[in-house]
């Protein structure tokens, strides 16, 4: 739950010239709470049917206010005390809120407050005065006698010292959209196997050739040599070399063999 720490800011009316003094403070709700509230004070203010001494008072002074259309709950608190009170009982020490517009007209009325408690020198009442849905702006508050809620015939003096208006914000309902993300690997590519051919150099099959001695006749065919050289250039012309020695000796050979056999003649 996110919460909200709102400013606290207070707004003193005074009425001079022995009337009320009304106050009205705009100020944050507790940590985690959704709404503001409205604090109108009616200090001084005695609400009192006519009992044949006192003149009738059925409204405090208005309080100026703020609110925007929408939905509020009331809490409000009463008070009254004489010494005579002790042995007295009224039924209807009670009142309730008017909201009023811009030209003064009454646009709601709260729930009347309880009745203060009897036969005792102070009595103090606090709780709940119900709800009211504004339509349009009200731009003033005042508390207003109720001496006919449980009518008994008597003043029912009663002191409204304050009432908190609280404003009801609608609930929301929050929703939460999970997203699945999707990722697609990158084809894997296998490493290209690099091979490498030696090429192989065949050394065709070389033949010797020697002349035949005079006297004597040659064989049908001299001493062959065939060698064939699989590798990397350098072993092909290893190999054509160590053939090449070979078929030296091959010749060294038989022309010794050829010298001697030249000798034994003669």
């Amino acid at each position: 739950m996110r919460h909200h720490r709102l400013i606290r800011s207070t707004a003193l009316l005074s009425v001079v010239g022995g009337t009320a003094i009304a106050t009205t403070a705009l100020f944050g709700a507790p940590a985690g709470a959704a709404e503001p509230c409205v604090d109108a004070r009616f200090p001084g203010t005695r609400l009192i049917d006519w009992d044949g001494v006192n003149p009738k008072v059925e409204y405090s002074p208005a309080v100026t206010v703020a609110l925007a259309p929408g939905t509020y709950a009331i809490t409000g608190t009463s008070h009254d005390d004489y010494p005579a009170r002790t042995g007295v009982t009224q039924s209807s020490e009670v009142w309730d809120l008017q909201f009023l517009d811009a030209t003064g007209k009454v646009i709601a009325t709260s729930d009347a407050s309880e009745d203060l408690p009897d036969r005792v020198a102070v009595a103090d009442w606090s709780g709940s005065m119900g709800t009211v849905t504004l339509t349009v702006p009200a731009t003033a508050l005042r508390a207003r006698h109720r001496p006919d809620a449980h009518a008994d015939g008597s003043a029912n003096s009663v002191e409204p010292t304050v009432a908190m208006v609280c404003s009801q914000a609608p609930e929301t309902t929050t929703t939460t959209t999970t997203t699945t993300t999707t990722t697609t690997a990158p084809p894997v590519t296998a490493p290209v196997r690099s091979e490498t051919t030696i090429r192989s150099a065949v050394l065709a099959e070389t033949t010797v050739v020697t002349s035949s001695p005079p006297t004597t006749a040659a064989p049908s065919a001299g001493p062959r040599a065939a060698l064939a050289v699989t590798g990397s250039e350098h072993e092909a012309i290893q190999g054509v070399a160590l053939v090449l020695v070979g078929a030296g000796i091959l010749l060294l050979g038989y022309r010794a063999q050829s010298i001697a056999r030249q000798g034994q003649r003669r």
